[in-house]
């Protein structure tokens, strides 16, 4: 297993693994539809950090930083981050995320997610993320609307 920072040219293939994670998990705060197109556009916005987990030549893990695109907000930075539904329940999540958050540490991390994703949330908060903020029934998933909660990284 090997984690690294993207290169330009992984656009395509990080866009399909995240159309894969967001049609496998209903907790993912992406559609399928919404990935097509905005992920590799958004490697090459210069606001987007990204790195992968890649097993035997194959990405199964990626995890994205956006910075805040004005002055008031550059020190701002989200985070998004699936894994390969066949490479979940082995830590890659968490190794990724662990090395991606040492890194970017200086930066102000936080993370928008759906209540009904349990495994991330506990993820972050064993990383000493926390809830800051909930925003009631702001997420629609096929179960109907979960709130979305606001992770604050307090390192």
């Amino acid at each position: 297993m090997l984690i690294r920072h993207a290169k330009i040219t992984e656009g395509y293939e990080i866009e399909a693994l995240v159309k894969l994670c967001a049609e496998d998990s209903e907790g993912m705060m992406i559609t399928p539809e919404e990935a097509n197109g905005r992920i590799s556009k958004s490697m090459l916005n210069g606001f987007t950090h990204t790195m992968v987990v890649e097993v035997e030549d194959m990405l199964v893990g990626v995890i994205m930083g956006t910075m805040g695109m004005t002055k008031s907000s550059a020190h701002n930075m989200e985070l998004a981050m699936c894994i390969h539904p066949s490479f979940r329940e082995h830590k890659i999540g968490t190794q990724l995320m662990s090395i991606f958050v040492n890194e970017y540490s200086y930066m102000n991390l936080f993370a928008d997610v759906s209540e009904s994703n349990s495994v991330i949330i506990k993820l972050l908060q064993g990383l000493n993320f926390k809830e800051v903020g909930r925003v009631p029934k702001a997420i629609k998933e096929k179960s109907g609307y979960k709130d979305k909660l606001i992770l604050f990284y307090y390192g």
